[in-house]
């Protein structure tokens, strides 16, 4: 089983501004920084599921906290399957786990956003998740 650093609590505020990068020891992967410097690489993200879109062989994803609305696509690091989306209603309370890409350029700063999982919590739940991420700022 492949190691994986752990994901962290954050709202979409942070998320969307991710406007810098670290440079890891290996050279090849690339993390981002938030306005706050906390590195991010893989997050948590509680909030209502807004909707699902298919664009060619893509699979779009959006989720809204209290906050914004963000965008991820389900590709290559999602691990479940794409049924459990049937099972989300939208306006229903998520916690996504995603992964944060950048791509090697050096024109300009990108950033896009990976589904890496979905599960259906509590309204309960999501608001202690998003008070959490909160408090961590």
């Amino acid at each position: 089983m492949k190691t994986r650093e752990p994901a962290m609590r954050i709202t979409s505020t942070e998320l969307l501004g991710l406007d810098q990068f670290l440079i890891t020891d290996e050279g090849n992967t690339r993390i981002g920084l938030t306005e706050l410097g906390l590195p991010v690489s893989r997050f948590l993200l509680a909030g209502r599921f807004s909707g699902k879109s298919d664009e060619g062989d893509r699979v779009f994803i959006r989720v809204s906290d209290s906050f914004n609305d963000v965008t991820m696509t389900v590709g290559n690091f999602f691990s479940q399957s794409l049924e459990v989306f049937d099972e989300i209603g939208q306006g229903e309370t998520v916690a996504v786990i995603g992964k944060v890409s950048i791509p090697n350029t050096q024109s300009q700063f990108s950033k896009k956003f990976f589904a890496e999982s979905i599960y259906k919590i509590p309204e309960a739940e999501m608001k202690y998740l998003e008070a959490r991420a909160l408090l961590f700022l």
